[in-house]
């Protein structure tokens, strides 16, 4: 019983280390496009005024999407592709929609202050 609880330790220690908000690695283009992906889809099934933003401010969704993959292919580095993640949002409009990364433990990488007020 000893062994399988510590292995049990073990395999929760490495997942909650490994599933880092902010990756321990440059993200590749796939990631990448994955990550757009499941963005593209909170957007399609959870935000109400899309079709009236849409209208509102003269653009598709579906050409957003082009536009973004093309350019998140282009980054180089994390950073500038949250950075895209950020524009992507912003496209809305939308002070009741916002986008966030959870902060690291990477040094360097994020750093987190609490102000009373969101900014980017």
């Amino acid at each position: 019983m000893g062994k399988v609880l510590l292995g049990f330790v073990l395999l929760s220690a490495f997942a909650i280390v490994s599933c880092s908000p902010a990756p321990r690695h440059t993200l590749t283009t796939e990631e990448k496009l994955a990550d757009l992906a499941w963005v593209y889809s909170q957007f399609n099934e959870n935000y109400a005024p899309l079709e009236y933003k849409q209208t509102r401010y003269s653009f598709k969704v579906d050409d957003l999407k082009l536009k973004y993959n093309d350019s998140a292919r282009d980054t180089k580095s994390n950073e500038e592709f949250y950075r895209l993640l950020y524009q992507y949002v912003a496209e809305f409009k939308d002070a009741h929609t916002s986008g966030s990364i959870m902060s690291s433990d990477l040094p360097g990488r994020t750093t987190v202050a609490y102000l009373g007020f969101n900014g980017i």
